[in-house]
């Protein structure tokens, strides 16, 4: 038996053909040809798709590429798919390790981005392993890629040792640019093709990146695309009896062999070891999954507490502003207070008044106290130092990164009113300045009515901020309006 297949001038498989369609000649001399059979025998084929980053504008191609060679194939061929990039996956087809639907294999070729490096060696790997659980003994990987391995832990000379073993046919489509010339081919493929060359392998770049382009290169067979690794009879694990082409289906696979008995089938057993880089890239894929989701979930654990935050601030202004308007409107419809009032103690939380820098837009209530959770909701007054309207030194403190944020832009000269529910008081900035944390005098009692407003420094300083922004600023009317 003498396998065949037929191309036409254009590469295009040819079908249809009869017996009286060939010659066949041996040593020059015409050869009587009596029996001519077409058949069409199932196979088990692996598809190993690159997913690396510049795999991206090629994919939509190749998905429609490889329904289309599905939706050509014999109804009993066993297809999967292996899509790669850094990691290397076989995507299970409605949970089965093989299908023939050609929406299963599109969808599996769709189911990885575009992304990371390229992890040929190691798909080829994959691949071969799976192709052996297949039920069919004409076996064949398909290669569809754009670049060299750069990823894999596993090295060339045992890819070649695992495929000389297999007898697995493994074809290439090399997808490059139609501006690049031959010499730009992916090195890794043009390699393998150069070390099979004497097995009637050839390399053959696809130039286009037309779905029928790339289908044609798929459908058109081995005359057009070279078979990387096919098992060498002599050197072969076990050998099987050839399997005649099936020259009416235009289909890539034409050589292979016949479907052997059980017996045989038992006697033939391909031992091919399982790699331990597989075991390794899948648990270095979990650690990085699961670190994945965990900066995820602290993520936007983080951006919710910030929100609320801000809500939680904003919702505490408006109320105790809403308050003391309220309060205030109040007040002026009453008997004016005494001019010589002197202000209550009061107690930590409770709102004191509200005070505002018009040229920096900055206006927020001030309350008794500096604990955390006032300082998240307003502007602090640091307890055992003045109130407004009182001879002495008024701190005040607040975050850098929330009301005390605008002070950056504060300049010498700039009015500050506090207004209270016994008057407003004005305040003229004197000076600024930075000082350590440890640096207590800003906090001393003054014989003259001073105002003094604290916040961390640098505003632009992530974490505990290491000196303290300190704003100096004295009374210029004494009595209240």
């Amino acid at each position: 038996m003498l396998p065949v297949g037929v191309t036409d001038a254009k590469g295009d498989f040819v079908s249809g053909l009869t017996l009286p369609d060939f010659r066949v000649y041996q040593d020059g001399r015409l050869q009587e040809l009596t029996k001519f059979q077409q058949q069409d025998t199932p196979v088990t084929v692996g598809l190993i798709v690159d997913h690396s980053r510049s795999m991206g504008p090629n994919l939509p191609e190749v998905a429609a590429a490889v329904s289309a060679f599905a939706q050509s194939s014999n109804p009993q061929d066993e297809m999967f798919v292996v899509d790669f990039n850094d990691d290397v996956s076989v995507e299970l087809l409605s949970g089965k390790p093989f299908t023939n639907s050609a929406h299963e294999l599109e969808k599996a070729v769709s189911a990885v981005t575009a992304r990371g490096r390229t992890a040929l060696y190691d798909a080829v790997a994959e691949g071969l392993l799976h192709v052996q659980l297949g039920n069919w003994d004409k076996r064949a990987l398909i290669i569809v890629s754009d670049g060299d391995d750069n990823a894999s832990q596993q090295k060339f000379s045992q890819i070649l040792a695992l495929a000389q073993r297999s007898q697995v046919m493994i074809y290439s489509i090399a997808l490059v640019d139609a501006e690049d010339d031959g010499e730009e081919r992916p090195n890794v493929l043009r390699l393998l093709s150069e070390v099979f060359a004497k097995r009637r392998g050839h390399f053959q770049n696809n130039r286009t990146r037309s779905s029928r382009a790339v289908h044609a290169r798929i459908y058109s067979g081995e005359n057009r695309y070279g078979r990387f690794f096919s098992a060498d009879k002599g050197k072969s694990h076990c050998s099987r009896p050839r399997q005649p082409s099936r020259p009416d289906s235009a289909r890539l696979f034409h050589v292979g062999t016949k479907a052997s008995s059980g017996k045989a089938r038992e006697e033939c057993v391909v031992k091919t070891p399982v790699p331990v880089a597989r075991t390794r890239r899948k648990t270095r894929a979990l650690i990085l999954r699961a670190a994945h989701y965990i900066l995820l979930v602290g993520g936007v654990l983080a951006l919710a507490y910030a929100a609320f935050v801000i809500a939680d601030a904003h919702t505490y202004q408006s109320i105790q502003q809403s308050k003391f308007e309220s309060e205030m409107q109040s007040a002026s419809q009453s008997p004016s207070p005494n001019q010589n009032y002197a202000p209550h103690p009061v107690i930590d939380g409770s709102p004191i008044g509200e005070m505002e820098v018009p040229s920096l837009g900055l206006k927020a209530i001030f309350v008794q106290g500096d604990s955390p959770r006032i300082l998240r909701r307003a502007v602090g007054h640091i307890s055992n130092t003045a109130l407004p309207g009182e001879s002495g030194n008024v701190v005040l403190t607040g975050h850098r990164d929330t009301f005390f944020r605008p002070l950056r832009n504060i300049q010498q000269g700039d009015a500050i009113t506090l207004k209270t529910f016994h008057g407003d008081f004005q305040y003229r900035v004197e000076s600024t300045a930075i000082v350590p944390p440890s640096d207590m005098q800003v906090l001393q009692p003054s014989s003259e009515r001073t105002l003094t407003l604290i916040t961390c420094f640098p505003f632009y300083y992530v974490g505990a901020a290491p000196n303290r922004f300190v704003v100096r600023a004295r009374q210029v009317d004494l009595s209240p309006q």
